[in-house]
């Protein structure tokens, strides 16, 4: 979740005109009803879209957008109302990662606000590759390193 945290944090920066230089966000699920085809393309991938439900369902408590003093708390930065005037980001997802499908399309979305966006799809790597000890993709140092690169930038 942390990725979708981090959007969600951008925007709630941006909402007290207190911006970010950039957000950074590793392959985000975004969609709360894991509804891309993206999420049926691999069969068996992690994480499995019942499971990613459950914890929406979780993380949200039934509540798509709160407000706290007059400004809006997100939960998936597909619940603001717009999306100009948000840091540059900048996203990584795996070719064979479930969420890829919300991070292209959550791009697309930044571009089409108006926003800088840098994204790049890895190919051959599962999710949260970033943070794995083994298996296919592990570790990706080529998706580590691109981050830290376009983070640098």
């Amino acid at each position: 979740a942390g990725g979708t945290i981090a959007a969600c944090a951008a925007l709630a920066r941006r909402d007290r005109d207190r911006p970010l230089a950039v957000q950074v966000l590793a392959y985000p699920p975004l969609d709360p009803d894991c509804a891309a085809a993206s999420y049926t393309d691999e069969p068996g991938a992690f994480p499995a879209a019942d499971d990613l439900r459950l914890a929406w369902e979780t993380y949200r408590g039934g509540v798509e957008t709160a407000v706290r003093g007059g400004t809006p708390l997100y939960s998936t930065p597909l619940a603001a109302e717009r999306l100009g005037g948000l840091a540059p980001a900048v996203l990584a997802v795996g070719e064979l990662d479930p969420v890829r499908d919300d991070v292209t399309a959550y791009a697309r979305l930044l571009r089409e606000a108006g926003n800088a966006v840098r994204l790049r799809t890895f190919p051959d790597t599962p999710h949260a590759a970033f943070l794995a000890a083994g298996g296919p993709g592990a570790g990706n140092p080529g998706l580590r390193r691109w981050l830290g690169t376009a983070l640098r930038e």
